[in-house]
């Protein structure tokens, strides 16, 4: 097994496990759309030219020319069953008869997960709980995505679940025979500096989303603006708009605490990347997340969509200033041991090995 093919791209999930794979001697091309605004680096992009009616139907042309090259692949593994560009599901039938065994990862939406959410499987709360105070559809909800995900699903040699989330919603599923124990997300984070946090100044603090609601911005925001007005002269707040992936890295060099979610059980990419550079991360961390890892502890600080939670956690901090420079170095030594991009790989590999 040499040729590995990594379809879609959630976060940098994708791009730091073909780090990994390519440290081991693995030959490895990640085809995706660079998740939308995050443009993440890939080999071979899928994304589409929608300034015109007639770039749109070039781009998606050359999207199944492309598509149709990628051949004699010991391993396609796929980040989601849906991967974006939507009409990428048509070129489906071309990746499963020209290669060889097929992976999917359970770390993002689908319909396994949302009828999940619908059932109650997130007691405590979830990130579609607008959808269900209101009534909405949750995503991928519809019939004929029910029926679409079973066709997609029913391809896959293993699913392979990266969160608690996920992995709860996949083992309570009709697909519970298809997946294997949870790997953790990966990060390499020999590429990203970690200089140590200067506390001489005022605490910056940084959110940002590209899902306020299913990330509970709502409620970080709240509470980010109790603290602004409670310690005016010892923190400074960014509440800032979403950035492209680099951006996001540059962007937070200054900052001490950076708060990702509320509405998660578990971490993931976003706060990864925060760790790595030794930063303070409000994030989900639940009991459930750190048992499904196999961690003792983490440096993770979980918050629930609860504006005084949040603020009574960021007072903790604010109010002991020698705990950041603790928690700081604890974050990347952290993220250095539980989610190193290279026995990450190790560990697909082995997974994949066993199809």
């Amino acid at each position: 097994m040499k040729k590995i093919l990594l379809f879609g791209e959630f976060s940098g999930l994708h791009t730091n496990l073909k780090e990994g794979l390519e440290e081991l001697g693995y030959e490895v091309t990640i085809v995706s759309a660079g998740d939308g605004k995050k443009s993440i680096a890939r080999d071979v992009d899928i994304s589409l030219q929608t300034d015109s009616f007639f770039n749109l139907i070039k781009s998606l042309v050359n999207n199944r020319k492309k598509i149709k090259k990628l051949m004699d692949f010991d391993i396609v593994q796929f980040i989601n069953p849906y991967i974006k560009p939507k009409s990428t599901l048509l070129n489906y039938p071309l990746l499963f008869k020209n290669n060889n065994k097929f992976v999917c990862l359970a770390a993002g939406d689908d319909t396994v997960f949302s009828q999940f959410i619908r059932e109650g499987g997130m007691k405590k709360y979830s990130p579609f709980d607008d959808e269900l105070k209101t009534g909405k559809k949750l995503p991928y909800e519809e019939h004929y995505h029910k029926f679409l995900q079973k066709k997609i699903l029913s391809k896959f040699n293993l699913i392979i679940p990266n969160a608690y989330e996920y992995a709860e919603a996949y083992r309570k599923s009709s697909w519970s025979f298809k997946i294997c124990e949870t790997i953790p997300f990966p990060i390499n984070t020999k590429k990203i500096i970690c200089e140590q946090l200067c506390l001489d100044g005022k605490i910056v603090i940084y959110h940002a989303s590209n899902r306020p609601i299913g990330k509970g911005s709502e409620f970080i925001n709240e509470a980010l603006n109790i603290i602004s007005k409670r310690y005016p002269n010892e923190v400074e707040v960014i509440s800032a708009e979403f950035l492209p992936l680099e951006e996001y890295l540059e962007a937070i060099k200054r900052t001490h605490i950076v708060i990702d979610q509320c509405r998660s059980y578990s971490y993931a990419m976003n706060a990864l990347y925060s760790l790595a550079q030794g930063k303070i991360v409000l994030s989900g961390c639940e009991d459930e997340c750190i048992r499904e890892w196999n961690l003792k502890e983490s440096p993770v600080i979980n918050i629930e969509p609860n504006v005084e939670d949040i603020v009574t956690k960021l007072e903790l901090l604010i109010l002991n200033k020698n705990k950041i420079k603790e928690i700081s170095l604890e974050s990347r030594r952290y993220v250095e041991e539980q989610h190193n991009h290279i026995l990450i790989a190790e560990k697909f590999v082995e997974k994949w090995e066993g199809i």
